[in-house]
């Protein structure tokens, strides 16, 4: 076993970390299977120095962005890099009618120096969201040119592999907010009506108009449609908070969304450089697109004393299921414990003895599949400080190993090292097949894909 000591650990879950802090939004799942599958096959898809054989363009892969979503159609969607540097965004079409699931299509949906439809050279892309049908939301940036005026991100629509078409670009107006988009995209997210939720600043066009950064909701991936569900400087619904920053947006169906965000005290006061002089606290809201002031406080820091549904200094990207309940990790609790929560439950803690001369380390926060089973994965320490990783269905009480540190996955002798999972939320789809990256013991990464058997 290569195994991972704690040093790695922590630059694993550093580079995690930030994919779960500044994400790649989140996918719809509808209702597939009644239950945890009783047990997986794994396949290897795609590995390091793989060309991408799409016809068209020359791409090896040199290392994985980070993002892997599987959708209903059985398309898999990532991003990675070539050794030049250039990004990509990928879709595979996966034959899975035989023994060992076979590659049927590959498809380059975005990569780098791209001319799109309305004639921006694509720079890069950052936040991007995957529904059921395979189609991609994604913030793209496009390179400075004397011929097009524009310098900032885009937010543009990939629907049914035809191309990315612009939604709102640099310099587009909000109407809702009289105020102007700047170019500036956090995190996005797509359910399964195209219906769009993206975080965007926006600079005021006159004294009536808002600057700021707002959640906004395009339906139908609509512009004109378009209305902002959170603003900075809002009222956090009953409480003596007011929203200072926006982070990471998940959705689900067409109405039901939650944000994890930075509050600070209504009467914080300016300092000369307008900086606040409250540093803020983080939390988690969830709500209904039809009525975003009434939104609830899923979790908060314990010091804010707010009536929040749990309680942690640091949560991480929230995964909503279908009924609305909301999953996540939420850290910085005494001693450093965190703990996963579903709902109003708290499913696990890091303080819990799981077996013999173990001790829980961390989590990631996860992801919903089929009848809102929770994925996620465990970072567990043992005695000779390896540290191994798990990953684990919930539901209904139930948590189930579906693999772990070690575990061969096909005849090559070469056994799991870590599981790179919940860099996005749509990591499994409705027949619950799973799919994330892995390293092995022979230092060698590919795209996984699970299958329940």
């Amino acid at each position: 076993m290569r195994s991972i000591n704690r040093r790695k650990f922590i630059q694993l879950t550093g580079i995690v970390g930030s994919m779960l802090l500044t994400g790649c939004g989140s996918g719809g799942i509808v209702s597939g299977q009644a239950q945890i599958a009783g047990g997986y096959r794994f396949f290897r898809l795609k590995s390091l120095n793989d060309k991408i054989d799409d016809g068209k363009n020359d791409f090896r892969i040199n290392h994985f962005g980070g993002s892997v979503h599987i959708s209903s159609n059985d398309i898999i969607t990532f991003d990675a890099y070539d050794e030049n540097g250039n990004h990509g965004l990928f879709q595979l079409s996966i034959d899975f009618s035989d023994e060992k699931p076979t590659i049927q299509r590959e498809h380059t949906s975005l990569i780098s120096a791209e001319i799109l439809s309305d004639g921006r050279v694509v720079s890069d892309f950052s936040s991007h969201d995957v529904d059921e049908y395979g189609n991609v939301v994604a913030a793209i940036k496009s390179k400075n040119s004397t011929k097009i005026e524009h310098y900032g991100a885009g937010l543009y629509l990939n629907s049914n592999q035809q191309g990315f078409e612009p939604i709102i670009v640099c310099s587009n107006k909000i109407e809702e907010l009289n105020s102007e988009f700047n170019g500036i995209i956090g995190d996005v997210a797509i359910n399964d009506a195209n219906g769009i939720l993206a975080i965007m600043s926006h600079t005021a066009l006159n004294s009536d108009g808002v600057s700021g950064e707002s959640l906004i909701h395009l339906p139908n991936s609509s512009l004109s449609s378009s209305s902002a569900l959170l603003t900075t400087n809002n009222p956090v619904n009953a409480t003596d908070y007011k929203l200072a920053g926006l982070g990471i947006v998940d959705a689900k169906g067409d109405n039901i969304f939650a944000v994890s965000c930075h509050i600070v005290a209504t009467n914080s006061i300016k300092r000369a450089n307008g900086s606040l002089e409250d540093i803020g606290q983080h939390c988690i809201l969830s709500g209904y697109t039809w009525a975003p002031n009434d939104h609830q406080l899923f979790a908060a820091p314990p010091q804010t004393n707010l009536n929040s549904t749990h309680k942690g200094n640091f949560s991480y990207g929230p995964r909503v299921t279908s009924v609305g309940k909301v999953c996540t990790k939420i850290g910085g609790l005494d001693d450093d414990i965190e703990m996963l929560v579903y709902g109003d439950d708290v499913i696990r803690r890091s303080d819990e003895k799981i077996a013999p001369n173990e001790q829980i380390m961390s989590f990631t926060p996860g992801s919903i599949g089929a009848d809102d089973i929770f994925y996620y994965t465990q970072y567990t320490a043992r005695e000779d400080d390896v540290i191994t990783t798990s990953l684990i269905a919930y539901d209904k009480g139930e948590h189930r190993l579906l693999l772990e540190t070690d575990d061969e996955i096909d005849a090559s002798g070469v056994g799991v090292n870590y599981i790179i999972f919940s860099t996005t939320t749509n990591h499994v789809n409705i027949d619950g097949k799973i799919v994330f990256l892995c390293e092995f013991t022979d230092s060698s990464q590919s795209i996984v894909v699970g299958i329940p058997v």
